[in-house]
């Protein structure tokens, strides 16, 4: 039985501590091996055995590069044994004393290594005090990558929100804080979760071992109570983290982080697109869609975080010889959160007190008409854009790109809004659809008394809250 690298590690940080491993092999009136690398791995500090995979070979060799140094003349030979001392090789040699050598070693078989440097001089380093021994294991990565995969699933379906996250690698090539709140939006929505896999292929891709599959999955949603079902295949990939394989992507449709999309998936399995379905809406309900082609078309597949709502704007004003406003009406998501899920309410936390705030502003005295002598002021440094529409739920996206609105709004800005056409408003924190469903402001000549403008104005909103451009 041989004892893990982990193991070692630890023991040794526990001993007397040393500057590095090629230490161990200094003399000071010796050359010495002041770097060494093995299959990529950088020997900084003393092991029994190294241990590591087939998957770190190259073409089936084990590469070992360095570089040895002296104190007079210069490395003249760096001679390498694989078995204990008992033959040594040349390595191939550099004047600068950087060497490289490579052999094939045997799966499961320890190979005693040791290496000596010797200068033009005739003085060489002690080989035997800087050796260890190198053991191949059987590669074991797709049992490995299986018995991951049966773990997530394991600890999905047990909503284990910290054991799922603690198999996700570090580096994760999605987005991994989308995915982990993917995971507890997952949570709250689904009562039951059923999924079973059928595994179509296990191999390696560059580092990645990938793990392809199809499913059938069966859901009840804790909103409506409805249960759906779906079916399609998609792929998984692992890479090795220290010892231990952990989850590196998904490509979509997604089986884990259901409601994160296309912010946890980085590739759309190509077998898959036009499936339909599962997905989460903002509501926490569970509904079927049809599987985008692209990872941005499938961010966008579903309502995420979207309140609705009016803005009424009534008031009465003497005119003056100034201009006039009524009264702001804003939306503070803080004290809406009542209707609102988890997940949004999370969002609306984030979101500016009258982020999506209307007034009218009366600035003509005497006004030409009413029409001209009212115009509305949007929440400032914000950027707004008509769509030509008059339906908002036939907008399902706007632009992120501020060069596409038409209008940025400075602060006490003043726009004209056209009753019954749907504006895109771009704040600093999020996106919002706002429509005049009725704007009137009618103006009433002085007869005794001041002249007045009366406004009654009605404002349809949506607004995403999670910095996403989709309404759909």
């Amino acid at each position: 039985m041989t004892t893990s690298p982990a193991i070692l590690l630890a023991c040794l940080a526990a001993a007397p501590a040393r500057s590095a491993w090629y230490d161990f092999a200094k003399n000071d009136s010796a050359p010495e091996v002041v770097e060494l690398q093995v299959a990529g791995r950088q020997m900084e500090n003393l092991v029994d055995v190294l241990e590591m995979f087939p998957d770190e070979l190259k073409g089936g060799k084990l590469v070992v590069r360095g570089k040895a140094s002296t104190t007079r003349g210069s490395i003249g030979a760096v001679l390498v044994s694989v078995d204990g001392g008992a033959n040594f090789t040349k390595a191939q040699l550099e004047r600068s004393g950087a060497f490289y050598f490579d052999f094939s070693p045997t799966i499961e078989r320890e190979h005693e290594f040791q290496i000596r440097a010797v200068d033009t001089t005739g003085r060489a380093s002690d080989p035997k005090a800087g050796g260890f021994k190198i053991l191949v294991l059987p590669d074991k990565s797709r049992e490995e990558a299986l018995a991951l995969f049966n773990k997530l699933l394991e600890l999905y379906k047990k909503r284990d929100r910290a054991g799922f996250m603690a198999l996700v690698a570090e580096d994760f090539e999605g987005n991994r804080a989308s995915l982990e709140e993917g995971l507890e939006n997952d949570f709250s929505s689904l009562s039951s979760i059923d999924i079973v896999p059928s595994i179509l292929r296990i191999g390696k891709v560059g580092g990645v071992m990938e793990l392809e599959f199809s499913f059938v999955r069966r859901v009840q949603s804790r909103t409506s109570g409805k249960v759906l079902s779906d079916n399609s295949r998609t792929v998984m990939g692992f890479i090795r983290q220290g010892d231990e394989l952990r989850l590196y992507s998904m490509a979509a449709p997604l089986i884990f982080g259901v409601a994160a999309g296309g912010e946890a998936a980085t590739s759309v399995d190509a077998t898959a697109g036009g499936d339909k379905i599962l997905a989460v809406t903002a509501e926490g309900d569970v509904v079927k869609v049809d599987q985008q082609q692209t990872v941005g078309a499938t961010a966008n597949q579903t309502v995420s975080n979207i309140v609705t709502g009016q803005l009424s704007i009534v008031c009465a004003m003497a005119t003056g010889d100034t201009n006039t406003n009524c009264s702001s009406v804003a939306l503070d998501s803080r004290a809406a959160t009542r209707n609102l899920t988890y997940q949004q309410q999370r969002h609306a936390r984030d979101m500016n007190t009258g982020e999506v705030s209307v007034t009218a502003h009366f600035n003509e005295h005497p006004p030409a008409t009413a029409a001209t002598g009212c115009v509305w002021v949007v929440e400032p440094n914000s950027l707004i854009r008509d769509l030509g529409v008059s339906d908002p739920s036939s907008v399902k996206t706007v632009s992120s790109d501020a060069a596409d609105y038409e209008t940025a709004i400075p602060a006490n800005g003043e726009v004209r809004l056209v009753a019954g056409r749907v504006y895109a408003v771009k704040t600093p924190t999020l996106y919002a659809l706002l429509k005049a469903t009725t704007a009137n402001c009618s103006y009433t000549p002085p007869g005794g008394g001041p002249d007045v403008v009366s406004v009654n104005a009605v404002f349809e909103y949506r607004i995403q809250l999670s910095q996403n451009p989709a309404f759909y």
